[in-house]
């Protein structure tokens, strides 16, 4: 007769919502499970901590592995091992040392990430900077620095402001094009001009890769060893080792192409 009410106290046990807490200051907290985390000032989370939403303004700092449904950074949040989040928002200065996994991260600033990116789709604005890249969709405006392979089925990069490297890039449409950063939006133009005087990228705008594969590529201010697709168009000041295309191939008269072949 007692297992009932022992099954209906569990029960109530489990149901038992999950507490939020404020970090302020330069105060610490030893991580855990919770529903809400905010941390204001330069407080840091010392274990692995997980949460429905975080919250972090100033400069925040999280020793452990952080799995969160949500993830908001205002200022500079630094991560010291991986990142599991559905929604990943940062504005100012993201850093992971581990590996990214997200459905959406939205970035404006700085983002450096020390391991592998897993994202659906990623937009950011300012200075890129990981080891490898899986993505449904990749929107960049400004510089982007991958040492392996981008991947996504749609690749789009406004490079604006500097020197950008990626490695290899594949997708089903990939678009490459010299940005005016920021000539629109007053915002996005300082931002340009902060990144320049801190040195994140020089004052001209190109890409370089080893190999760009895709259905569809347009590119400008590339320079690549291999370019692949069924319809591919090489813009001004561009610089192509070989282009292999299946269907169409359009070449501006400043671009520089060694070799092109239609397979």
């Amino acid at each position: 007769m007692n297992a009932p009410a022992l099954d209906h106290e569990a029960e109530t046990q489990k149901a038992k919502p999950k507490e939020s807490v404020t970090v302020r200051g330069a105060g610490e907290l030893s991580g855990g499970e919770y529903d809400r985390v905010r941390v204001f000032g330069s407080g840091a989370v010392i274990g692995d901590l997980c949460a429905q939403h975080i919250r972090s303004v100033g400069g925040g700092k999280f020793r452990g592995r952080v799995e969160t449904g949500s993830l908001s950074i205002i200022g500079a949040g630094e991560f010291a091992a991986d990142l599991v989040a559905e929604d990943v928002k940062g504005i100012g200065a993201l850093s992971v040392k581990g590996r990214l996994e997200a459905n959406r991260l939205l970035a404006v600033g700085a983002c450096a990430i020390g391991g592998r990116v897993f994202v659906e789709e990623v937009k950011t604005v300012g200075a890129l900077n990981c080891t490898a890249l899986e993505a449904t969709s990749c929107r960049v405006r400004g510089g982007v620095e991958i040492e392996g392979l981008l991947s996504a089925d749609t690749v789009l990069l406004h490079i604006g402001g500097g020197h950008s490297r990626v490695g290899d890039i594949g997708g089903e449409r990939v678009e490459v094009w010299r940005s005016n950063f920021g000539k629109r939006n007053p915002l996005l133009k300082a931002l340009g001009a902060l990144m320049i005087n801190l040195g994140v990228f020089g004052t001209r705008s190109s890409l370089q890769a080893r190999t760009i594969e895709a259905d569809e590529v347009t590119l400008e201010n590339t320079r690549a060893d291999v370019v692949r697709g069924k319809r591919v168009e090489i813009g001004p000041r561009c610089e192509i080792g070989r282009v292999e295309y299946s269907e169409t191939l359009r070449v501006h008269a400043s671009a520089k192409l060694t070799e092109e072949q239609k397979i």
